[in-house]
C-alpha cells in the first residue's frame, strides 16, 4: 500500500509524535506508537515479494525461490502483493520448466492489481509465451494482442518482440 520511503517516514512521524506526547506527559501517548507498530508488522509481513521480484527479474530464481518460501500467510497479503507473488512465481516456473505450474501463477497475477500497464503487458507476454509452449496457440495469440495493445516502455517492446519470436505460431 505504501512505498517503503514512505512507511519510513509515517513510522518516524508516529515514533516522534509518541515520544513527544510521552515526554509532555499525555495519556494518549501508545497510541501513535500502536500505528506504528501495524505499520510495522504490515511492513515485515509483504518486505519478502518485492525482493523476491527483483531476484526473478535479475535471473537469480534461486533467491527468488528462498525468498517466497519465507513469505508467511500469502493469503493475508494486499492485492498488488499477491498479483506480483504470483508473477514471480511464474517466472520461477517458467526457470524451472514447468509451464503448467507458470501458466496458473501468472493467471492469477494478471487478475491481481499489477501497479502499471506495462507490468500487465509484461505479464501477459510471459503468458503468451507459456501458452505458446504448453501448444496453447489461440490462447497464445490472444494473450500477445492484449499484450500489444497495452501502453508500454521501450525496453517491454524488446521483451514482447523476443517473446513473440520463441513462439510456435
Amino acid at each position: 500500500m505504501f512505498t517503503p520511503g514512505l512507511r519510513l517516514a509515517i513510522l518516524s512521524a508516529c515514533l516522534i509524535w509518541s515520544a513527544f506526547d510521552l515526554l509532555t506527559g499525555r495519556p494518549t501517548w501508545f497510541l501513535p506508537l500502536l500505528g506504528a507498530a501495524f505499520l510495522a508488522v504490515g511492513h515485515f509481513r509483504s518486505v519478502t515479494v518485492p525482493l523476491a521480484f527483483r531476484a526473478a527479474r535479475k535471473g537469480d530464481l534461486q533467491k527468488a525461490q528462498h525468498l517466497l518460501s519465507k513469505t508467511k500467510r500469502p493469503d493475508q497479503l494486499s492485492g498488488q502483493s499477491r498479483a506480483y507473488l504470483e508473477w514471480t512465481r511464474g517466472m520461477i516456473a517458467v526457470g524451472g520448466g514447468d509451464f503448467t505450474l507458470a501458466r496458473q501463477a501468472l493467471d492469477r497475477a494478471i487478475d491481481g492489481k499489477l501497479r502499471t500497464s506495462n507490468d500487465r503487458c509484461l505479464v501477459l507476454a510471459s503468458l503468451a509465451g507459456v501458452c505458446s509452449e504448453l501448444g496453447e496457440h489461440q490462447d497464445a495469440r490472444a494473450h500477445m494482442a492484449a499484450a500489444r495493445s497495452l501502453p508500454r516502455k521501450p525496453e517491454a517492446e524488446a521483451f514482447l518482440e523476443e517473446v513473440l519470436a520463441s513462439m510456435d505460431i
